[in-house]
């Protein structure tokens, strides 16, 4: 049987493999999910705005998707050092 022609393979687009890390990125950091998409949205909204042309605002989306790339990755030696923000 094959599988349903919506299901069948193809490779993601830019835009979902870095919404997919945005979202790592957010439960890292411990902010809410989909934190950094809505970032982007705000952020392509304000280009718009400002009447940026499509490759800015391209720029303004990618960027504000991933803007926090890597800055968890030591968030657990903070925790220790710190203690729990969160909690805080």
């Amino acid at each position: 049987m094959a599988p349903p022609a919506e299901l069948s393979a193809r490779s993601p687009s830019r835009a979902e493999l870095l919404a997919a890390l945005s979202i790592a990125i957010d439960l890292g950091l411990g902010q809410p999910a989909e934190h950094m998409l809505r970032s982007a949205l705000i952020a392509t909204k304000i280009a718009d705005r400002l009447g940026l042309d499509r490759p800015q605002r391209d720029c303004c989306y990618y960027t504000a998707l991933i803007m926090w790339i890597g800055c968890h990755a030591d968030s657990h030696e903070y925790a220790r050092w710190f203690g729990d923000d969160i909690a805080v």
